[in-house]
């Protein structure tokens, strides 16, 4: 089997899972940052729920991190990318599908739409400016305790877009991922609803 077919069959599981939780994360935390924006209560519940949505932050920056890692030597939707833009790795990996035991006449089809719309969302992504300030954030101000500051920073609504596009990445490796079941895009909303719902009450 060709090495970067064997790749994507081998961790497209691993990193639609990944991209499920980095966008739950998300959710947890948009929940819980809504439920505090409408209380007023200054009260210790108010204080834990902080620290959560704290904690949900940083899951979401250490994971965001991982999935979109430039290291070709870790699993990374940057390291499927680079793979997955050769035609011949594409044409290679959608003959194999083709040819399993449970195929159907859409298969590499459906395959290849998954590829196509991977692909077009991977460069939809902003690699330069926001992936390098994601970076020096989680570097500097999460997974390093280093002696220089803080100096740049990535927005909550660029923090949505960058949770949305793994989450719509993650979805993508279904047709490579026998038996798993992606995070939906519109199910991001339903999490961060019921941890608002939650929160809400809690801090009432």
């Amino acid at each position: 089997m060709n090495p970067d077919v064997e790749y994507v069959l081998k961790n497209a599981p691993r990193l639609m899972t990944v991209a499920a939780v980095t966008a739950i994360s998300f959710a947890l935390w948009d929940g819980a940052n809504r439920a505090l924006l409408e209380s007023e209560n200054n009260t210790d519940r108010r204080e834990i729920a902080a620290g959560y949505r704290g904690d949900c932050a940083f899951n979401l920056v250490t994971r965001l991190s991982l999935l979109l890692d430039r290291n070709s030597r870790q699993v990374s939707f940057q390291t499927l990318y680079h793979k997955l833009q050769s035609e011949t790795v594409v044409a290679s990996l959608l003959k194999k599908l083709d040819e399993g035991e449970f195929s159907t006449s859409r298969t590499a089809e459906l395959a290849n739409d998954a590829v196509q719309r991977f692909l077009q969302t991977y460069r939809s992504l902003d690699w330069q400016d926001l992936h390098g300030r994601l970076i020096h954030f989680r570097n500097r101000g999460v997974a390093h305790l280093t002696p220089h500051k803080i100096e740049k920073r990535v927005t909550y609504a660029e923090l949505k877009t960058l949770s949305l596009a793994v989450a719509i990445m993650g979805e993508c490796m279904e047709p490579f991922a026998k038996d798993g079941v992606p995070l939906r895009e519109d199910e991001i909303k339903e999490w961060s609803d019921r941890a608002f719902g939650i929160w809400k009450a809690v801090l009432a």
